[in-house]
């Protein structure tokens, strides 16, 4: 279902498909908006594209759509879904540049296209519609030109026709870079071994990155995906106790011979990859030691007289326990068991100048190639701070974003995406480093917007 505007790109993307599509309008009576909220409850959809207006947040925010608006947006973060506002709305006047006028795209220029698309619009009223899109649990992105949306639309509709239920970009360099494509593989191979899943796997390769997709070509949802890495998870977790590790294998309907064998495979890989994800660990963490050692405090000495000054108890041992902290013990794309030495608890009273330094030092070397050279600190700070829930997506989106090799159209979606979050970033806090992402942000050639 298509809800507001469409774009030609839109309707050839649906068409070649082979697949069928209702387009409905906002700018319409609130029965209009029921009428949408039952077709949102159609067995048989499998997705709906949203465009938001300056005209749809008044309606969303007057007395007369106030009930039809909380059930519509409830409904449409219940399926596969993608929310798109422009700039100028999301964020407001202070999001336009001098330029937009001059490269807008759209329909011919007139007031109301300049009021519809590029904002006056009241502030207050903005705020609170972005909240309420938010609080139903919908992530809205970002688009500034027709361009954006066709390529924004694209990358929805093939995910969601390929029937797309894992996404992971993984830069070059990270620490733990190989053992994490391990670690899906071997989840791979569960889905296909033991659960019978008709799952594919796909993705791209550039010299900076690594993208892993998988695609479901049965029936598979996206509850159920959740619910097979939970039982991934569970399993991984006691196969130290091969009898315990093999019941569950043949609870979930495979004979014991072949239960057995399955369990000692992958028993064995996992200790692989967590005996080299030991050793990749150690020889990160003799070149964190060495790089502060000479560049980031000259000394050791110089080193422990600073913990000493701001370390209520201080100890010549404190810099290796914060680096137990700071360094993952294992690969996270899935979680494992806690076979590696677990991080020391830090005393509370360190120097927040001291901890940034080393906490600096460590992103440098684990976070991949892209993140050290590419990125603004500043971005990887706010998405730190203030990405709750959305900060490993976020991180991902601007490793692929800085990627100059990744697709454009992916470049436009992470872009699009990250520009939304300083936006609306932007309306709860004041930091420079927002200013500074969005001008990173706007930098980005070679893409739309």
């Amino acid at each position: 279902m298509i809800i507001g505007g469409v774009t030609s790109a839109m309707v050839t993307k649906i068409v070649t498909a082979e697949k069928t599509y209702d387009r409905k309008l906002l700018e319409s009576k609130p029965d209009n908006w029921r009428k949408i909220i039952d077709l949102l409850q159609e067995p048989d959809l499998m997705a709906v594209i949203v465009t938001l207006t300056a005209k749809n947040y008044e309606q969303i925010d007057s007395e007369e759509y106030a009930a039809v608006a909380s059930k519509l947006l409830e409904k449409v973060s219940s399926v596969p879904h993608l929310v798109l506002i422009h700039e100028a709305v999301l964020g407001g006047a202070r999001s336009m540049t001098g330029s937009d006028e001059e490269s807008w795209d759209g329909v011919t220029w007139n007031d109301t296209a300049a009021r519809q698309h590029f904002g006056d619009i009241d502030e207050a009223l903005r705020l609170r519609v972005n909240n309420r899109v938010t609080e139903a649990g919908i992530r809205p992105v970002t688009y500034k030109r027709n361009l954006d949306i066709s390529a924004l639309a694209s990358n929805f509709l093939d995910d969601s026709q390929n029937n797309l239920m894992f996404r992971i970009y993984i830069p070059s360099g990270k620490l733990f870079e190989e053992e994490s494509s391990e670690i899906l593989s071997m989840f791979h191979n569960w889905l296909l071994q033991v659960r019978g899943r008709n799952i594919r796997r796909g993705g791209y390769q550039t010299a900076k990155g690594r993208v892993v997709e998988f695609f479901a070509e049965d029936n598979t949802q996206q509850h159920t995906w959740s619910e097979e890495l939970e039982t991934f998870t569970q399993f991984i977790s006691i196969i130290d106790n091969t009898t315990a590790a093999t019941t569950m294998i043949q609870g979930l309907g495979i004979d014991q011979a072949m239960a057995s064998a399955l369990v000692s495979t992958y028993s064995k890989k996992l200790k692989r990859i967590q005996l080299d994800a030991k050793h990749e660990r150690e020889q990160v963490t003799q070149k964190i030691n060495a790089s502060l050692r000479m560049n980031q405090l000259q000394t050791r000495q110089a080193l422990e007289s600073d913990l000493l000054e701001y370390a209520s108890d201080a100890s010549s041992d404190l810099l290796e326990r914060m680096l137990d902290q700071l360094i993952p013990a294992s690969p996270e794309v899935i979680p494992l068991p806690a076979r590696l030495s677990q991080p020391h608890q830090l005393p509370l009273q360190i120097n927040q100048q001291f901890f940034n330094n080393v906490e600096g030092v460590v992103a440098q070397h684990i976070s991949g190639n892209i993140t050290n050279n590419a990125v603004p600190a500043e971005l990887m700070s706010l998405i730190q701070r203030f990405g709750n829930e959305e900060a490993q997506a976020l991180t991902e989106a601007t490793q692929e974003l800085a990627d100059t090799n990744a697709p454009p159209n992916r470049r436009i979606q992470a872009k699009q995406f990250l520009k939304a979050f300083t936006m609306k970033l932007a309306d709860k806090v004041t930091d420079v480093g927002i200013t500074i992402a969005q001008k990173w942000l706007e930098q980005q050639t070679g893409i739309s917007s």
